[in-house]
């Protein structure tokens, strides 16, 4: 299982918020650049970075910021947020991004997700499938999690049947450091094991981590448990 280290920007800032919600922001770093060298020295060989602006405003930005982060950290790295046209995708890959996150378009048009991946090839793409759990069903949000919809996770991947990289956020866990939505994922890998999963929500130590790679998740977005200290980088990538 990859281990996915993540920078969420907010202002040029390396931030955290809590269950998705804006006005619940730590700032953890103003030089996500050196969050970033940090990361790679450790060991990590991919980066997950988000553009909370451009999430919430639906449109790329901070592509010069990104740009540094992705020469700082010198690997593999996969971005998101506010990704809306086939320019935005060339503009990342053009900066040196591996992987373009598509997060709210999924939801409104995936359609467009799908002529993408036949464009960039499936492993260009990863689909961010946000979520907050309703009547013990996964509903995505859209528009950086302000937004809830009446969709479904599976709606999507019967949708975009082509998808080969999913990131699945349960949005009431991220932040909180009380686990991760083992159930759910169970449920996705069961039924879309050709899918490569990567999970994200409320991983806190070793044991998430153990738990989610014997469940077949092929990866593991971790943020506050780094930022906070109850898991270490090295110890995590070692698993």
């Amino acid at each position: 299982m990859i281990i996915y280290p993540a920078i969420d920007l907010q202002a040029g800032q390396c931030v955290r918020l809590k269950q998705g919600d804006f006005d619940q922001t730590t700032v953890y770093s103003k030089d996500p650049q050196t969050i970033a060298k940090q990361f790679k020295a450790a060991g990590a060989q991919w980066l997950h970075v988000v553009d909370l602006d451009g999430a919430k405003n639906r449109t790329l930005s901070q592509v010069d910021l990104i740009a540094d982060i992705a020469k700082a950290f010198d690997g593999n790295i996969q971005v998101g947020g506010g990704i809306r046209t086939t320019e935005d995708i060339e503009r990342l890959r053009a900066v040196g991004v591996k992987r373009v996150i598509i997060g709210s378009i999924c939801v409104t048009s995936p359609e467009a997700v799908a002529t993408w991946i036949d464009k960039f090839g499936a492993d260009a793409l990863v689909l961010a499938l946000d979520f907050r759990m309703r009547d013990g069903q996964p509903y995505l949000t859209t528009a950086g999690w302000q937004e809830e919809s009446q969709v479904q996770l599976w709606d999507i991947i019967e949708k975009i049947p082509h998808a080969k990289h999913v990131l699945c956020t349960d949005i009431s866990l991220d932040g909180m450091q009380q686990g991760p939505n083992f159930e759910c994922y169970k449920t996705f890998i069961g039924h879309y094991p050709h899918i490569h999963l990567q999970a994200s929500g409320g991983i806190r130590h070793i044991d998430d981590i153990k738990q989610l790679a014997m469940l077949g998740a092929r990866g593991g977005i971790i943020g506050k448990a780094l930022y906070e200290g109850t898991l270490n980088l090295k110890e995590a990538l070692s698993c």
